[in-house]
């Protein structure tokens, strides 16, 4: 799968401010940015747009306190990964390639049509919004704006794995859609000033869920 790399040059706007402080209302809600899915107005497992929610890992339905490969439910230790494989090498090939509703997060949990963005969903909002890297009530991360004035906040949430979350020095949130190449990985969205860009991660860690609905 051909990784996508989009850094200052290829995004609108990845810019540096900080933003005064916002009242922001509670609670999961579509926000129209004028493209082909709404996206949720704060991650999942949140309240509001500057929590960080929990984290999971690829192709599991609940959150996780330890993220290891060791505790992955899809990967056994003898046979490798047992879900979502398109190379022998790593696993029971399947062909699968997009996540499930039944393996999905966001559509186990939240209902109401929401579930994990795809790669190429996650690739509209980078191409056709402005990012700006900013703090939104004293928390780090995106502010995206759409040409319609509407945003969303992605907050610097770091990642979890084993029992540790990263430095919140970034983003990062996943896609539902498999590396094609890899199948040990999934490919996610990293943001962290200045840039952001789609890379792959090991299918076992835990990342931040931003969800989207028709």
């Amino acid at each position: 799968m051909k990784k996508l790399w989009l850094f200052l040059a290829l995004v609108p706007a990845i810019l540096c401010g900080c933003d005064p402080t916002e009242e922001l209302s509670e609670g999961m809600e579509p926000v129209d940015l004028g493209l082909s899915v709404k996206w949720a107005s704060c991650n999942l497992g949140g309240t509001v747009a500057t929590d960080n929610g929990g984290y999971c890992a690829w192709g599991e339905t609940l959150f996780k306190v330890s993220c290891m490969q060791e505790n992955y439910s899809l990967y056994d230790e003898e046979d490798g990964f047992t879900k979502y494989c398109t190379n022998s090498a790593y696993g029971t090939k399947d062909d699968l390639s997009q996540l499930l509703p039944e393996d999905d997060i966001a559509a186990a949990t939240a209902g109401e049509g929401w579930r994990i963005p795809t790669e190429a969903e996650w690739q509209e909002l980078l191409e056709k919004c402005t990012w700006k890297w900013t703090r939104l009530n004293k928390v780090p991360g995106c502010r995206i704006t759409a040409s319609n004035g509407h945003w969303i906040f992605l907050p610097a949430a770091g990642n979890r794995t084993n029992a540790l979350v990263a430095e919140q020095s970034g983003g990062y949130y996943w896609s539902a859609s498999l590396d094609l190449r890899f199948s040990d990985q999934a490919t996610s969205l990293l943001v962290e000033a200045p840039r952001a860009e789609l890379v792959a991660q090991p299918r076992f860690m835990g990342l931040s869920i931003r969800p989207v609905c028709q």
